[in-house]
């Protein structure tokens, strides 16, 4: 699970997003989403972000498949997005 900031900078995320990147904790607070993922994923993943309703896609990853799902925080977190 991954918390974007307003910005799509990472605020929070489990160890399972961190093991799926391959980065440390302190290689991904406050990077900006772009930054983690391949520049092939950046379509895909741009357009779950900015929908209003949860979007899920799927992402190669070598050999295998991800699928997430983008959801946008409720309206105490405006312009969030929980990526689970």
């Amino acid at each position: 699970i991954c918390l974007l900031d307003p910005t799509g900078r990472v605020e929070r995320a489990n160890s399972g997003f961190l093991e799926l990147l391959g980065v440390q904790p302190a290689g991904l607070l406050g990077k900006h989403w772009r930054e983690l993922v391949p520049d092939a994923w950046h379509p895909q993943v741009a357009e779950a972000l900015t929908a209003e309703t949860p979007q899920q896609i799927e992402l190669k990853v070598q050999d295998r498949s991800i699928v997430i799902t983008a959801f946008r925080g409720g309206p105490s977190e405006p312009g969030r997005v929980v990526l689970p």
